[in-house]
This record gives structure tokens, C-alpha cells and sequence, in this order.
């Protein structure tokens, strides 16, 4: 009886230690696709913030040459109700 109970002793706790590595390899799993996964939303976060930086950039560029346009005459007198040299009211 003494056998018995250690060889059933035996078999669960080898039972045991094929589950505890079973759950370890599937954290392991998990935690690699996380891992994947948050990479992938840095590279996705960097790639929006460059891409809004050019925009930024190209708009600025827009807005400081646009006084220098052949309109700019028009530009600056908007704000105050000039048009064609004539005061607005």
C-alpha cells in the first residue's frame, strides 16, 4: 500500500510540474506577444508623430511665405478691412 501511495505520490507530482511548465511556457507566449505587440504601437506612435512633425513643417512653411505671395497686400489688409487700398467699414 506504502508503494502504491508513492508511486501515485510520484505520477501527480510529475502531473504537477508538466502543468506548472506548461503555464510558464504560455505566459512566455503571452508575454512575447505583448511584448510584439507594444513594439509594433511604438513603431506606429513614432511614425505618426514624424509624420505630423512634416506637417507641421510644410504649414509653417505655407503660412511664413504666404505674406510674401503676390496676394500679400490682400493678407495683411484683412484683418483690418482693407481691400484694393480702400478702408472697409
Amino acid at each position: 500500500m506504502l508503494r502504491n501511495l508513492k508511486e501515485v505520490l510520484a505520477a501527480k507530482e510529475a502531473q504537477f510540474e508538466r502543468a506548472i511548465a506548461e503555464a510558464n511556457s504560455k505566459v512566455d507566449w503571452d508575454i512575447l506577444q505583448l511584448r510584439h505587440l507594444l513594439d509594433k504601437a511604438d513603431i506606429n506612435y513614432a511614425n505618426n508623430v514624424e509624420m505630423l512633425n512634416e506637417r507641421f513643417e510644410k504649414e509653417k512653411g505655407k503660412v511664413y511665405q504666404l505674406p510674401f505671395s503676390t496676394d500679400r497686400q490682400t493678407f495683411w489688409c484683412c484683418g483690418c478691412g482693407v481691400v484694393d487700398g480702400k478702408l472697409t467699414i
